[in-house]
């Protein structure tokens, strides 16, 4: 059973057309009435219904008693629902920036959503829709390069995050006239001196410590002489006093400046650490990861070594100095110790010209697919353990293209990522092979691929061969289908056909590159057509998707047996509503409290007294 056939081709009928048997449609996302909605698609005659519910609260709203009414509902008139989760950031992106405790917030939230989502289909792997992001990445546009004469495209705004602190701000594209000629400042450029800048600043602080002890010192060491020189002429008890007076002073101050390097030093290490190169193959990562290496591996044993022998000769000192009463004694033992001090910090701020620039900032796309796959691959964990093989798929849906994880080599990164993350939990938690974790990830993790969204490309200036090519890239990892059309500027959610999204090649992609069509729902979401003129959009996402229902020919047949076999009927003898009338299948039959208009003892569904 393919998605999109290949047998018409006379100048009267499509050279293809999808299969109606595979196509659905979503609920409102207005109201937590979702039981009502259910029942009015299926009085369409809709197999496949997506329960829409994109906000957290209506989720909440709704009672374990309708969406067990609903699963009931599925199985007596052979309907496939589906669920479009709320759109909660998996990432842990606000308005105000990033942070890990919003993270694992909305880990919590997307948890409960799937959980909800398996009392729908307890015995199967239901479809649970989770956007994959919902903050600011990229603004793509067409033609711009990060380099003349190369292929290499840019964005002309993108937004970066500094991790430690959660901040985000947006980096542009920018074309400089310079002394050389046209000198290009894409956002990576100037995200690679964000960062060089930010780390020479906090080096330069240390060395300004340095130079500040080196000032210190040479006074201190004037303060030496003269103690000496009072005390071989036996000068008087308050003049040496003020002297010694003034050395103290100095050696605080020196020791405090010594010991905010040391401080500056170990957070110059420790974020050199916690931000390390990434393992991505590419020729700047490789670079970045042989510098890293070379520095953990050369540079920073001996100074760890060095450290260690200093500290142990500074314990040796600080034994001795506890019995000295003679003043030039305790000069001397004083002069050793700060003299190795001085010598190992000022050793510190020149190794330091040995560290490589840590990835403090980065990108917020590649971030995202960090902190996405990761919060995923636990909700797919959690769902396991509770769910086992009848655990709901996920299914990632790329947003906007302006988001992260929305053009189709992003999205595919963050699959393959969340399901190695899971991968490795079963191995490691659940002692499963690795070979049948793969096989369990690959199964229930997937993508949602929004035609409509990937089509809002089209406003940077791409063509519809480009957006045809971001459907290949993630063609293999597509488990379900978002269909809707538009002029490629806003998300106007048309039927398809009646905008300029590439649907059928789209779809022709999916079916010669992706797993079989027979387990891939469509969804045909024209909520904006629905909203402006008051009429269902299924039919002419059959017209448009080249399904012969117009003809008396044996595919019409055929279709119509998929989409109306369950009712007994043919498309035209009998309208689907006035059949779940008459059978007892609408909701009508349903008492008020489930979404019907009966308010008798019983509802025929349930068989069971109604309060």
């Amino acid at each position: 059973m393919n998605y999109v056939h290949k047998e018409y081709e006379s100048r009267m009928e499509p050279k293809y057309y999808i299969n109606a048997y595979r196509l659905g449609a979503p609920t409102s996302p207005q109201t937590a009435n979702q039981i009502e909605q259910f029942g009015n698609l299926l009085n369409q005659g809709i197999k496949n219904i997506e329960l829409s519910i994109i906000q957290p609260e209506i989720l909440d709203t709704i009672p374990t008693e309708h969406l067990t009414e609903i699963k009931r509902l599925s199985k007596l008139t052979n309907a496939n629902p589906s669920l479009h989760a709320p759109i909660i950031e998996p990432s842990g992106f606000t308005q105000q920036g990033w942070s890990e405790q919003e993270r694992i917030r909305n880990e919590k939230q997307i948890l409960h959503a799937v959980q909800r989502a398996h009392e729908l289909d307890p015995q199967g792997n239901i479809p649970v829709n989770i956007h994959g992001a919902n903050v600011f990445g990229a603004e793509w546009e067409k033609g711009l390069k990060k380099e003349e004469g190369r292929e290499e495209e840019a964005p002309r705004v993108m937004a970066v995050v500094d991790e430690s602190s959660g901040k985000v701000m947006q980096l542009p594209y920018e074309e400089k006239e310079t002394i050389k000629g046209k000198e290009i400042w894409h956002p990576e450029k100037r995200l690679m001196s964000l960062n060089q800048t930010e780390w020479d600043n906090e080096k330069l602080k240390l060395f300004s410590y340095q130079k500040e002890v080196d000032e210190l010192a040479k006074r201190r060491a004037e303060k030496v002489l003269e103690m000496h020189s009072l005390s071989s002429v036996g000068a008087a008890e308050s003049e040496l006093g003020r002297v010694q007076k003034d050395f103290r002073f100095l050696d605080a101050h020196i020791n405090e400046l010594n010991q905010h390097i040391r401080s500056g030093f170990d957070e110059l290490h420790n974020k050199l650490i916690k931000f390390k190169p990434t393992e991505e193959i590419t020729p700047e990562e490789k670079e970045k990861k042989e510098s890293y290496d070379y520095y953990m591996k050369r540079v920073y044993p001996e100074i760890k070594a060095n450290f260690d022998n200093v500290q142990r000769e500074l314990k040796v000192l600080e034994e001795k100095a506890k019995g000295i009463r003679d003043v030039n004694e305790w000069i001397k033992l004083n002069e050793k110790r700060n003299m190795l001090i001085e010598k190992q910090t000022e050793n510190l701020v020149k190794d330091m010209g040995n560290m490589p620039t840590p990835e403090v900032w980065k990108p917020v796309n590649e971030f995202a697919i960090k902190k996405a796959s990761e919060t995923l691959a636990n909700v797919a964990f959690e769902s396991f353990k509770k769910f086992g093989e009848n655990a709901p798929v996920i299914t990632v849906e790329n947003s906007y293209p302006q988001m992260p994880l929305s053009r189709g080599e992003e999205l595919r990164r963050a699959i393959e990522k969340t399901r190695a993350l899971f991968a490795d939990k079963l191995v490691e938690r659940e002692r499963i092979s690795k070979e049948r974790a793969r096989e369990i990830a690959n199964k229930l993790i997937g993508a949602t691929w929004d035609i409509g969204h990937i089509n809002i490309l089209r406003a940077g200036g791409y063509t519809e061969e480009e957006i045809v090519k971001e459907t290949e890239k993630i063609a293999p990892f597509v488990k379900h289908l978002h269909i809707t059309d538009n002029f490629g500027f806003s998300d106007t959610h048309l039927p398809p056909g009646m905008g300029n999204v590439p649907v059928q090649k789209m779809l022709a992609k999916i079916e010669q590159l992706g797993i079989s069509p027979e387990k891939i729902r469509g969804i045909i979401e024209a909520g904006g057509f629905v909203k402006e003129f008051k009429e269902s959009p299924f039919l002419y996402a059959l017209e448009s998707l080249g399904s012969p229902l117009y003809t008396m020919k044996a595919p019409y047949w055929a279709q119509a047996r998929e989409i109306y076999s369950p009712y007994m009927i043919g498309y035209g003898e009998m309208l689907p509503e006035e059949h779940f009338k008459l059978y007892g299948a609408g909701f009508s039959g349903l008492p008020r409290e489930l979404g019907g208009q009966v308010g008798g003892e019983k509802s025929r569904f349930s068989g069971t007294p109604t309060a």
